[in-house]
This record gives structure tokens, C-alpha cells and sequence, in this order.
């Protein structure tokens, strides 16, 4: 049955998105394609007339330059069909934004209201750059889910086809096919180029057998669809690579694209590929750390991970595959810092140190704690204040002065059981953390 649910606590609305930079050749201008899904299942549905049930979302995109000026703002309501009271099945929610850019860095935020649900709500903010003014130049990699003839008009139409963006960079057992799309651009007279295309392991070895590649047209633009039958890659993360390479086979530009193979097969069965160094990155640091260290290690990456990844280090860690684990590691730090993954992690490192030091126990990690958490997710508070109260006992609160573009922000923390030293989150005004209407007017009422 269908209806309007509003629970007393914020929750996040499951908003699954892509942002890939191209080109308009015709008049140079750079843009982005803003894809979004929303699952069927995941609104509130209102009823808008007697057994006649609709959900409406409220979708604003903004742009921001470096001065953190709003340069791009549109917003507009996603609406459902309308349902019967008892619907077999709910159509997903999706759509197609494509948005010009002017500046060379920008940021892109998506800010997500259930118009019948107030508390659920989704925000993100994306770090943009213009593509290179390279005389040639490639578009980002994207993956996809399906393809099949279309015609303009149709949702997630390109060069003739329906190309269905693939939202999450997971690849389970039962999906046999790597899928994926870029653009090619020549801004002059038109030359001879060819693209390489391959999948490498995490450390930037390639895999031999799955490489190919695609000569050119003599034209401003061209475009490549491709396909990989992945059915016998091994588990592991991996990235899918896109070469351009001018008519003596020089790199011209480099693209690529992470995603995660989970493969059931009997090893065995499995692929036993060649490799060869991609000269990228090549110094795993992580092969240093022994199982104990790389499972708190990786544990520790979660209140920074996002969602996917989450998934990601729990299944690596419960899989107990020391290399795997090391590989997945170097992985989620390469991608926030490509040129020294080492340097990141060791600046957050010193944070999990403090934390675990902090606000660990003999039964429990630092990080692994309320507080623990809420730290290393959003850094160490402007103010802190501790108070043993007669009413509810040992309580902190935590005040930061803008979080995720929202101002005075506020965490409550009680201790739930003094034995453990252990303080629970019960209630913080920041969206898609928890919220208690109850706690928020205790602090009121007591000017905490």
C-alpha cells in the first residue's frame, strides 16, 4: 500500500547519479551530463485523489566558481506516475541534465527534497574541471548498462542508441559485460588517430587479453562504444583505460575509469592473463601493512568512504584475502590523490591515531565510536562541551561553524553505559545525520 510516511529523523534519499564532461565540437563549448536515478520504491507516494497515489521531488543543481559564486542554478519537481493503491511495480525516477561550462573549475552541487517527506533528503558537491585544450582530445569514460536503437528524444539517446548509464561501478557474478562510452574531439584540421582501449589491475598492470583499439575518422569528432566479456575476471578492482594516440602511437591523452569484479567462478575457471606496466603509479605502499594492520586500516576509511566503497571494504575485509585487502586500500587512496596516495593517507592517518587514542577503549576502537566516527567524517569540532547532568547523565556536544554548507551545526552525544566509556549519537541538526526532535528541543530548553 502506498502512502505518506514522515518519521521523526532525517534519513538519506537513495540518489544514484553520473557527471561526464564533453564537448559540443560545433561551438567548443564545454558541458556536462548530469544522469540520475532514483529508485521507484525509495519516495513517499501522496495520495493526490482517491486511490490515485504520486511522488514529487524537489531536484536543485547549482554551479559554483572559485569564489564560490553561483554561476548555473536550475531546479524543477520530479513527479512519478500516478499508482493505484496496490502498484505491482514502481517505475524508477531518471532524467538527463545537460549543463554548459564556462569556467575551468567549478563545483557542481545536487541537492535532493521528497516534497511529501521532509526529512528525507540527499545533497552532494562535485569538484569539476573543464576538459584539456589539447588540439585532440578525449571525453570522460562512461560505463553503461545497456544499449539498444533509439531515436532523438528518448532518454539517454546518443549517435542513434538508448545508452543507459551504469550508476554503480560494481560488477556481481551474474553481469558478464563491461560496457562503456567516451567521445574523441579534433579542433583542427583533422588527423589520423587511433584509441587504445584496456583494463588494468589497481596497480596499473594491464591485463593483456582484454586491450583492443579503434582507428579514427578524419573528422572533429568521433565516438567509441565498446564491450568486454568480463565472465571469467577475476575478483578484484580494477579500471578501464582509454588511450588517444596520434598516427606514430604517442599519447596524446589518457582516460579511465575504476570499477569492482566479484566473480564466483572456481579459480580454475578463472582467466590467467598476461600483464604489462602501465607507467602510471607503480609503488603499492600499502603491500607494507600485515592483516591486522590493513583491516584496521581499512575500517578506519569508512567514515570518509562513500556508500559503494563502504560495501566495498567490508567485503574485502570479511573476505580475509590479504592482497585484495592491501590492493582495495591503495585503490581508495589513489583515487582522492593520484599523484601521492601515500601523503593522503598518512595526513588522515594522524587523525585515526588521535581518535583511536581518544575515544577507544579495551573493547572498542577509536574510530569505530560515535565520536570516532563524526570526526574523522567531518574534522575536529570548533567547540566542545562536556557536561554531567542529573537528568541524562554524562552528554557532550559538539558545535561546528558551517558544515556541507550549513551553518551552526550541532552533534549530541550521551553515554549510554558508563562501564565502556562509550558516547551514543542521539540527535545532530546537519542533513542525512540523525535527527530527535526530542533532543533538539532538550537542548533548547536547558541552553546547552
Amino acid at each position: 500500500m502506498l502512502g505518506f510516511v514522515s518519521p521523526g529523523y532525517t534519513k538519506t534519499i537513495d540518489f544514484y547519479f553520473t557527471v561526464k564532461r564533453y564537448l559540443e565540437v560545433e561551438q567548443m563549448q564545454n558541458y556536462i551530463e548530469f544522469n540520475y536515478l532514483i529508485p521507484g520504491n525509495i519516495p513517499a507516494y501522496r495520495e493526490i485523489e482517491p486511490n490515485a497515489f504520486q511522488a514529487e521531488l524537489l531536484l536543485v543543481v547549482d554551479i559554483f566558481n572559485q569564489k564560490q559564486e553561483s554561476i548555473f542554478k536550475h531546479s524543477y519537481i520530479i513527479q512519478s506516475p500516478i499508482y493505484g493503491e496496490s502498484p505491482e511495480s514502481l517505475t524508477n525516477l531518471s532524467d538527463v541534465l545537460n549543463i554548459p561550462l564556462e569556467k575551468d573549475s567549478v563545483d557542481l552541487q545536487i541537492q535532493v527534497l521528497d516534497m511529501n517527506d521532509s526529512t528525507a533528503y540527499f545533497t552532494d558537491r562535485v569538484s569539476l574541471n573543464i576538459l584539456s585544450n589539447k588540439e585532440a582530445l578525449l571525453s570522460d569514460v562512461a560505463l553503461i548498462s545497456s544499449k539498444s536503437p533509439g531515436q532523438p528524444g528518448d532518454l539517454y539517446f546518443k549517435g542513434a542508441y538508448v545508452m543507459v548509464p551504469k550508476y554503480i561501478n560494481y560488477y556481481p557474478h551474474e553481469v558478464t559485460q563491461l560496457k562503456f562510452y567516451v567521445e574523441a574531439y579534433q579542433k583542427t584540421e583533422p588527423k589520423k588517430y587511433l584509441i587504445k582501449y584496456f583494463i588494468s589491475d589497481e596497480n596499473n598492470i594491464v591485463l593483456e587479453k582484454y586491450s583492443n583499439f579503434k582507428k579514427l575518422s578524419l573528422s572533429s569528432f568521433d565516438a567509441l562504444y565498446a564491450e568486454f566479456d568480463i565472465s571469467s575476471l577475476p575478483s578484484g578492482n580494477y579500471y578501464i583505460y582509454v588511450e588517444l594516440r596520434d598516427e606514430n602511437n604517442a599519447l596524446v591523452e589518457r582516460k579511465r575509469m575504476y570499477f569492482q569484479r566479484m566473480n564466483k567462478l572456481d579459480e580454475e575457471d578463472l582467466d590467467n592473463v598476461d600483464y604489462y606496466e602501465l607507467d602510471v603509479i607503480k609503488n603499492n605502499f600499502a603491500k607494507k601493512y600485515d592483516l591486522r594492520n590493513i583491516t584496521h586500516h581499512l575500517n578506519a576509511c569508512k567514515p570518509i568512504a562513500e556508500e559503494f566503497e563502504a560495501a566495498s571494504i567490508d567485503g574485502a575485509v570479511n573476505g580475509g584475502d590479504l592482497s585484495l585487502m592491501q590492493n582495495y586500500f591503495y585503490s581508495f587512496w589513489s583515487k582522492r590523490d593520484q599523484k601521492d596516495p601515500k601523503a593522503r593517507w598518512l595526513e588522515y592517518a594522524e587523525k585515526v591515531q588521535y581518535v583511536d587514542l581518544e575515544f577507544g577503549n579495551s573493547l572498542i576502537e577509536g574510530h569505530e565510536t560515535n565520536r570516532g566516527y563524526i570526526y574523522l567524517k567531518y574534522g575536529k569540532p570548533l567547540v566542545r562541551l562536556e557536561r554531567n547532568t542529573s537528568l541524562y547523565g554524562f552528554i557532550e556536544i559538539w558545535r561546528y561553524d558551517i558544515l556541507e554548507g550549513q551553518g551552526n551545526i550541532e552533534f549530541l552525544f550521551i553515554e549510554r553505559d558508563t562501564f565502556d566509556d562509550e558516547f551514543q549519537l542521539v540527535h545532530s541538526n546537519l542533513n542525512n545525520e540523525m535527527y530527535s526532535r526530542e533532543w533538539a528541543q532538550i537542548l533548547r530548553d536547558n541552553n546547552f
